[in-house]
């Protein structure tokens, strides 16, 4: 993650979403945790809804996205955004604007 980055929890990142790029690591991850149910999501290929990440939600009371297998996301998930402009130029982030 970006060094300074303030995350907004605007799920433009999450909403801007091209697909899963999993590693060997990430399943091992899973498996250690006994989180076969993700496993399944994800070998069933729906990784998407409308474009935002199957495990994207957003708070009913809060209005603000959260990640349901934060602790557990994928590799390509916990180094996201590399720099400042991926960021911008993949998703409009807000914690960069507002950082």
């Amino acid at each position: 993650m970006l060094c300074g980055l303030k995350c907004e929890r605007c799920g433009n990142c999450c909403s801007a979403f091209p697909g899963l790029s999993l590693i060997r690591e990430d399943y091992k991850r899973w498996q250690d945790a006994d989180r076969w149910d993700i496993i399944d999501i994800i070998q069933s290929g729906k990784t998407k809804n409308e474009n935002k990440c199957i495990f994207l939600r957003k708070g009913i009371i809060d209005d603000i996205y959260y990640c349901t297998i934060y602790d557990l996301r994928p590799k390509i998930c916990r180094n996201f955004p590399e720099t400042k402009e991926k960021a911008m130029r993949h998703c409009d982030c807000q914690g960069v604007k507002n950082g």
